[in-house]
């Protein structure tokens, strides 16, 4: 008995009706097309964790397609098998990667509250050391307000005696001046007096010589 042709067309047809449903089904499943997206040089690791489960889900959905292992072809299947060991190894080490960046990201959180409290203990002690200074330079510039004004003092008192010591000197040079011609005077009177008084001396003398 012949085969009716809609059995030949089907049985002609039949892999590339096949073919046609397993692209289907992999565009479905498909998983998106994979963007790295950087965030400060540091790339987002669950979505290719994510995508690679999506690949494995997708040999999954090809071997379905395929039929069983045992109608599979021996290199297809020995293919197949290492893709989906190569896609865990993949997904392991992108879990830990993930892992590794996370760390990274809590040492590089401890790592900058560190220099943030180092930065506050050095500005701490700039402050402290600055305060030192100024007091310091207070005290030193009080100290030399204080001997300024000991020191303006000190030659008031020196301006006030000088200024008494030149009074009185003034005033004994005065005095002295007063007794120079006081004396002066009386040496004047003393030779006039000697010299009115002489005459009648010698006249007295006469007579009484006379007698």
């Amino acid at each position: 008995m012949s085969a009716s042709p809609l059995f030949s067309f089907l049985v002609l047809f039949q892999p590339v009706l096949l073919h046609r449903a397993a692209r289907q089904r992999v565009q479905r499943l498909s998983p998106p097309p994979f963007r790295l997206h950087v965030q400060g040089d540091v790339p987002q690791l669950k979505e290719i964790c994510s995508s690679l489960a999506t690949s494995k889900e997708l040999v999954k959905a090809l071997v379905d397609i395929w039929g069983p292992d045992d109608g599979l072809n021996p290199s297809t299947a020995s293919l197949l098998s290492a893709l989906c060991a190569e896609l865990d190894l993949a997904r392991a080490h992108a879990r830990q990667l993930t892992t590794e960046d996370r760390r990274r990201g809590d040492e590089t959180a401890r790592m900058r509250a560190q220099l943030v409290e180092e930065a506050r203990e050095w500005r701490s002690r700039q402050r402290e050391k600055v305060a030192v200074m100024v007091r310091v330079a207070a005290a030193e510039l009080d100290g030399e307000q204080r001997s300024r004004r000991r020191a303006e003092r000190v030659n008031a008192k020196l301006g006030k005696a000088l200024a008494d010591a030149e009074r009185e000197l003034a005033a004994s040079r005065r005095e002295l001046e007063r007794e120079r011609r006081s004396r002066e005077r009386l040496e004047k009177s003393a030779t006039s007096s000697s010299g009115a008084a002489s005459p009648a001396a010698w006249s007295a003398s006469g007579e009484a010589r006379r007698r």
